[in-house]
């Protein structure tokens, strides 16, 4: 059993105390996400592009063994579809793979696959180091501008653009990723940010609002209008289709 304990300095997010390391604290958010009992969620959401203003309805599947399916009303975006540890996106009748990080990782973090937590927790950690994480190094950082304590894994506190996951300290729930993704010949930040995890919409089953940043730009937001929980989401809905010939 840890014993944890921190000093915060004021007007500092940097925090000093004793670090558990990564696979503990997968560990920890497995067994909390297992005590929900979700087997698939069924969420809808409204999204807005660029801050253009123009709220778009969008539908997200996710289903035990990592797999996800994005559906956005969108006419300019692209649909996902994660199946079998590959990443599609589908657009206009063309199919495309994506790299696994440039993908939403929630469904490796929320759905992994595995036996028992102890598989799971390798399996998490393989797929961060794939994104260049380290796991390795774990630090504490207080975030939102408040006394909330955060776990980074990948990353020291002052290190702000290196590739790092974030996991609330109280809840174990991941909040915040940074990727390096490659697009051609240059690499770019893409940060995700995962917000009120325990709002009363979504019950610690989904974050309330999610924000996605390209090189500290805000191209994307999403707040969850509603969320079905185990409603035995045929396996069909993760199939990826070749588009005709």
């Amino acid at each position: 059993e840890f014993v944890i304990f921190c000093i915060v300095f004021a007007n500092s997010a940097e925090v000093f105390g004793y670090i558990v390391p990564s696979d503990f604290i997968m560990r920890m958010m497995i067994d909390n996400h297992k005590k929900l009992n979700i087997k698939d969620l069924q969420i809808q959401v409204t999204a807005i592009y660029n801050n253009n203003n123009d709220e778009i309805d969008e539908f997200f599947y996710y289903k035990n063994n990592e797999r996800a399916r994005f559906q956005t009303e969108n006419s300019d975006q692209p649909n996902y579809v994660e199946s079998n540890n590959r990443a599609f996106a589908i657009n206009n009748g063309n199919l495309q793979e994506i790299q696994l990080c440039d993908f939403n990782l929630l469904t490796k973090l929320m759905f992994p696959t595995g036996s028992n937590i102890e598989n799971r927790s390798i399996r998490i950690l393989e797929k961060l180091q794939q994104c260049q994480i380290d796991t390795e190094t774990v630090s504490l950082k207080r975030y939102d501008n408040s006394e909330k304590i955060a776990y980074v894994i990948g990353a020291k506190a002052f290190e702000k653009d290196k590739p790092q996951l974030w996991i609330d300290r109280e809840s174990f729930l991941p909040i915040r990723l940074i990727v390096n993704v490659k697009q051609g010949e240059k690499l770019y930040k893409k940060q995700f940010n995962w917000h009120q995890w325990q709002s009363k919409q979504t019950a610690g089953w989904y974050p309330l609002n999610t924000e996605i940043y390209r090189n500290d730009k805000l191209t994307y937001q999403a707040t969850v209008v509603e969320i079905k929980r185990n409603k035995k989401l045929p396996d069909s809905i993760f199939m990826v289709l070749k588009p005709e010939q």
